[in-house]
C-alpha cells in the first residue's frame, strides 16, 4: 500500500502566496498528496495572512487538481456557531469532511466545560453532513492538569466529556512541549485519535519560546519511528505541521517527508 502524507499550510502560507501554483508544484514533487489549509470562515478583522477564505480555496481548486493534490480537512477559524451556514456549505461544496478546531487558550482548567457544550453542538451539526469535527492540541492543554483526577490533562477531560463525538488531531510536538511523552500520551486518547500532527522540537527545546522550537522532523527531539508505527497500525491520515523554520522551510518540508518514507 503507497502511504500519502500531507502538510498543514499555516507554516508555509506566506511562500504558497507568493507563488500558489509553484508551490503546489514543489509539494506534489516532495510527494506530498494533501494540503490542509486554515480558513476562516464568516467576518474575521484583521484577517492574519495565514488565514484563506473559502473563496480563496475555490480559486486553488483547479492548480491543487492539477498537481494530484486535495483538501481532506481543514484548520477552522473564527465564530463557527454563528457563520455555521458558511462551514456547512464549504463542507458540502467541496467535500472537506474533516473540520479541525483549537482548543480555549485561556482558563483552560475551569473553562473547559463550556467549550465541551459547543464542541458537542457543532460535532453533532457536522455529523448531520458527513462531517467529523477534530480538536487539534497546543501544550498548553497538554501540561494543564485537573485537579483531583489522578494527572488527567484539560484534553483528555474534554475528549472523555464529548463521549465520543469529536476526534483528536494530534499535535505530537506539541504534547512533547507540554511535558508529556507523545506515545504514553497517544495510547491514553487511544480511542480518540483520528490524525497524527508531525512537529517536531529542537534539543533544549524546554527552555526556548514555542515560536523557536520548530526544526525539520528527525533534526530534534522527537521519536518519529514509533509514532508512524502507531500511525500505519491505526490507518492514522499524517500530516507535517511545521510552524517555522531557521532555513528554508520547503526544504524542510522536503526532508520531513523523507523521513517518513525511509520508515515504510
Amino acid at each position: 500500500m503507497e502511504m500519502e502524507y500531507g502538510i498543514q499550510m499555516f507554516g508555509c502560507m506566506e511562500i504558497f502566496r507568493q507563488d500558489p501554483e509553484q508551490f503546489f508544484r514543489r509539494v506534489a514533487a516532495m510527494g506530498y498528496t494533501e494540503v490542509e489549509p486554515c480558513i476562516a470562515f464568516g467576518p474575521f478583522p484583521g484577517k492574519p495572512p495565514f488565514l484563506l477564505t473559502p473563496e480563496e480555496l475555490a480559486e486553488s481548486g483547479s492548480l491543487l487538481r492539477d498537481n494530484g493534490l486535495v483538501v481532506k480537512s481543514c484548520h477552522a477559524f473564527g465564530d463557527l456557531e454563528a457563520d455555521y451556514p458558511v462551514l456547512e456549505q464549504v463542507v458540502t461544496q467541496y467535500g472537506i469532511h474533516r473540520i479541525v478546531i483549537n482548543l480555549p487558550g485561556e482558563d483552560l482548567q475551569a473553562g473547559y466545560r463550556p467549550f465541551v457544550e459547543k464542541a458537542k453542538a457543532l460535532a453533532a451539526k457536522l455529523k448531520a453532513t458527513g462531517a467529523a469535527l477534530w480538536l487539534h492540541n497546543g501544550a498548553a492543554e497538554v501540561r494543564a492538569k485537573l485537579p483531583g483526577r489522578g494527572g488527567i490533562s484539560v484534553l483528555e477531560a474534554i475528549l472523555e466529556n464529548c463521549g465520543g463525538l469529536v476526534g483528536a488531531q494530534v499535535d505530537v510536538g506539541w504534547v512533547l512541549y507540554g511535558g508529556e511523552d507523545p506515545m504514553d500520551y497517544l495510547h491514553r486518547l487511544s480511542s480518540h485519535v483520528k490524525c497524527i500532527h508531525y512537529k517536531d522540537m529542537k534539543h533544549g527545546f524546554e527552555s526556548l519560546p514555542p515560536t523557536t522550537t520548530g526544526i525539520y522532523l528527525g533534526g530534534g527531539c522527537l521519536a518519529v519511528e514509533p509514532i508512524f508505527r502507531y500511525a500505519i497500525q491505526n490507518n492514522l491520515p499524517q500530516l507535517i505541521d511545521q510552524d517555522a523554520s531557521d532555513g528554508d522551510i520547503m526544504n524542510d518540508l522536503a526532508k520531513s517527508i523523507a523521513l517518513l518514507k525511509s520508515l515504510e
